[in-house]
């Protein structure tokens, strides 16, 4: 495999990662606007895995 391959190799990976990281944070949302709870821990729960989604998001590199 050249280099060009490679780069493109790592360009698709990175393209799939991305995906699945903004996927991932697509669904919690979702799942939160959707839930009709009123528990106060399950909404601190639910907001954490936002924090967590969006800090995976960044360290990826998503976000500047």
């Amino acid at each position: 495999m050249d280099e060009d391959e490679e780069d493109a190799a790592g360009a698709i990976r990175h393209a799939k990662e991305r995906w699945s990281l903004l996927f991932a944070l697509k669904c919690t949302v979702e799942s939160i606007l959707t839930s009709d709870s009123q528990s106060s821990i399950d909404t601190n729960d639910r907001f954490n895995r936002v924090k967590s989604d969006l800090e995976r998001i960044i360290k990826h590199g998503l976000v500047s």
